[in-house]
């Protein structure tokens, strides 16, 4: 599908981003300038290659746009490349009830200033698959954006990613291996907040009320943690959806290892956030405050009573895993029921989705590897 390149204002950039993202999700391939510029890149030969390169230009209109000196240029190009291809290439979005510009103003365009965003969204991406079908693809395999919607703020929308999987294998097939850099987060002002907070309490640290050496140390550990499964966080899930969503299509309860992978390392990074900040805000100020939510133990994570730990070893690598599951799992009550005296090696995994949601995503947090998951059958679990 060919590329469209998203003109707008920054100071729309809230609805701009929705729309980027909500196209994206539905496999249209996106040019967002957020999602695309590089640290050092020449802003204004990148945008003017970028537009060139897209089949189509999206101008989001408003009373900001057309007070935008940049958007203007933009605008200007795509109607060059419109007199030169003998074709309509500029694609009007309307975000509020402002005069549209002369060269536009007898178009059709989709209207989001008014009524429900998500018709509009419809009657929107209806248009464009119509002026797109049999046009070439505008962007290589890698640079396919995926969008990660967030919901309840340590929960992941698995539905929408994995619909984006299919698309992605639909396009170019089951090889296809995703990487970190596709996804694409929507602006979270809460997650932001808190880690400005880390931030600004790093930048001062002897100046801090609560400085010691001791304090300084427990909070660079406390940092590094934070950047370290941030990281690792877009990384891992990167992994889970190349072998769980696409190679392993087979696996039933692939969705499941992306949602509670993600609960957990949320969970963990929200909480470390909510703990550098300063105890001493009033707690109508405290930014994230929720105890269960802030709670990174296994059982307040999963919403169990009990969690017992198993060991689990891949068959292939021998790696070693310790993880946590619910003590009402069958496997731990046949385990109890027969007496068993120690940690007694079973030659079993239990329930599919047992692995999904416990094994998997657990052995990526505490490790960052789980190279065989698929191989259920062969693991060797036992309880300790």
């Amino acid at each position: 599908m060919a590329a469209i390149f998203v003109s707008h204002s920054s100071s729309n950039k809230a609805i701009v981003k929705r729309l980027a993202m909500d196209l994206a999700q539905r496999g249209f391939e996106v040019w967002y300038d957020e999602w695309r510029l590089d640290v050092g890149a020449r802003l204004t030969e990148t945008i003017r290659a970028s537009v060139g390169a897209s089949s189509f230009v999206l101008v989001a209109m408003s009373a900001e746009m057309l007070a935008s000196d940049w958007v203007k240029r933009e605008l200007d190009q795509a109607l060059e490349m419109e007199r030169a291809e003998k074709r309509d290439i500029i694609l009007p979005v309307r975000l509020d009830d402002s005069e549209l510009p002369a060269d536009l103003a007898n178009r059709l365009y989709a209207d989001f200033s008014q009524g429900s965003y998500l018709r509009s969204l419809q009657t929107l991406c209806t248009q464009l698959h119509r002026q797109l079908d049999g046009l070439p693809a505008g962007l290589p395999p890698n640079r396919e954006i995926i969008p990660l919607f967030v919901t309840g703020v340590v929960d992941l929308d698995v539905v929408q990613l994995d619909e984006r999987a299919a698309q992605l294998v639909a396009r170019h097939g089951a090889e296809y291996v995703v990487d970190a850099s596709q996804f694409r987060l929507p602006d979270e002002p809460e997650y932001q907040k808190l880690r400005d907070r880390m931030l600004d309490r790093m930048e001062n640290l002897k100046d801090d009320p609560y400085y010691s050496a001791d304090f300084a140390i427990d909070f660079r550990h406390r940092y590094a943690a934070v950047l370290q499964y941030e990281e690792a966080l877009l990384r891992n899930l990167a992994t889970l959806v190349t072998r769980c969503g696409i190679a392993g299509g087979r696996f039933a309860f692939a969705s499941e290892s992306y949602r509670w992978y993600w609960k957990l390392m949320r969970t963990r990074i929200f909480s470390l956030l909510y703990q550098v900040q300063n105890p001493d805000l009033p707690e109508s100020e405290k930014v994230g405050y929720d105890a269960a939510r802030m709670d990174s133990r296994t059982e307040a994570v999963y919403g169990v009573a009990t969690a017992v730990g198993v060991h689990v070893i891949d068959p292939v690598t021998h790696d070693y895993y310790s993880v946590d599951i619910d003590a009402a799992c069958r496997i731990v009550q046949e385990w109890r029921k027969d007496y068993y005296d120690g940690p007694e090696r079973l030659m079993a995994a239990g329930p599919m989705d047992m692995l999904a949601k416990w094994v998997i995503p657990q052995a990526f947090v505490y490790d960052g590897k789980f190279e065989h998951w698929d191989a259920a059958d062969r693991l060797l679990i036992g309880l300790r």
